[in-house]
């Protein structure tokens, strides 16, 4: 799911701050992004109520999601 966070660190930058379309345009395309993984997959994601979590840590971010 965050192979493109690449496309959230563009759109926070400073170079888009005067140009609010811009920034949206970046994080509507990491949204639209998101269904890329999902075209394939016939099981459901995590389920918290089971404890199932997942953690991704890189040196830019750590993320943990439930």
């Amino acid at each position: 799911m965050m192979d493109y966070e690449d496309l959230l660190v563009k759109a926070a930058s400073p170079d888009f701050s005067h140009d609010p379309t811009m920034r949206l345009l970046y994080v509507s395309a990491f949204a639209v992004a998101q269904y890329k993984c999902s075209d394939k997959r016939t099981n459901k994601p995590f389920n918290p109520i089971l404890g199932e979590t997942f953690e991704l840590l890189t040196p830019k971010f750590k993320y943990f999601s439930e």
